[in-house]
């Protein structure tokens, strides 16, 4: 389960990256996603541990509204997608909307139309970040709403929701590193950047410097963590110092038992 359609979510590799996870939970008492995305990892750590604290984390204004909207607003998010229907229209305008803000919306009732907006666009599309809605904008095989379902996505939301409020679990916008430089937890920290060369699939792709500075931090944290990449040898290079744990799909999986700072 995630919570949107994402470029790049982990909801089918789960099973590759579970096992370098799970084990490290069982010593701490916070779990950290500083990327979080539509957030497969942190949703099956949460079934799984479920009274554990979570910080999850993303720089897109729009990602935190709608993890905000469905933890604090259920109801309210569940009556606006009963309520719409998929057109291109809409795709455009929420579309324009969404890549016009770059900070959360102060007000609830903001928030809410914010998430639900990035919710609406992830489901009329293709697939990632940006791109055509399924059908074309002219929808000669009229294709938009063929994954809106109101029912389904309502069970999902509560599903999620009820998950969100089981335990403390904090919803933050902004940079990665405060999660990886906080020490006042025992902390497990899972990270899926956006890979190298993957192209401008995201809002907010990363560029050298910042998959230089995330791994500089990695090196020097106290806590474990585990981290998905995409296998070239730039990655190889950049951890060198870390354990690969396995590669799956071109993708790798490193991580680092913790305290091992230098």
């Amino acid at each position: 389960m995630q919570l949107f359609y994402y470029f790049g979510g982990k909801h089918l590799a789960r099973k590759h990256i579970l096992p370098f996870l799970l084990p490290l939970l069982k010593d701490a008492d916070e779990y950290r996603e500083p990327l979080v995305g539509a957030g497969a990892i942190a949703l099956s750590v949460m079934s799984r541990y479920p009274q554990m604290q979570c910080w999850i984390n993303d720089c897109d204004a729009a990602i935190v509204a709608l993890w905000r909207a469905v933890k604090e607003s259920p109801d309210q998010l569940i009556r606006r997608i009963g309520e719409f229907h998929p057109n291109v229209l809409d795709f455009r305008a929420f579309s324009t909307a969404i890549n016009a803000i770059d900070t959360l919306p102060e007000s609830r009732t903001a928030i809410i139309e914010l998430g639900f907006q990035l919710l609406a666009v992830a489901t009329m599309r293709w697939s990632g970040h940006g791109g055509s809605p399924r059908g074309g904008y002219r929808q000669r095989c009229p294709r938009i709403g063929e994954r809106w379902s109101t029912d389904w996505l309502t069970d999902k939301l509560t599903l999620i929701c009820e998950r969100l409020n089981a335990a403390d679990i904090r919803i933050t916008g902004g940079d990665f590193a405060a999660l990886i430089e906080d020490t006042s937890r025992r902390a497990v920290i899972y990270l899926d950047p956006p890979y190298l060369h993957s192209g401008s699939n995201y809002r907010y792709d990363f560029g050298q410097a910042d998959h230089r500075r995330l791994a500089a931090l990695l090196r020097q944290t106290p806590h474990p963590w585990v981290l998905t990449y995409h296998d070239c040898p730039e990655v190889r290079r950049l951890y060198a110092w870390a354990t690969i744990g396995g590669v799956y799909a071109e993708t790798l999986v490193i991580h680092q038992p913790g305290s091992t700072a230098n």
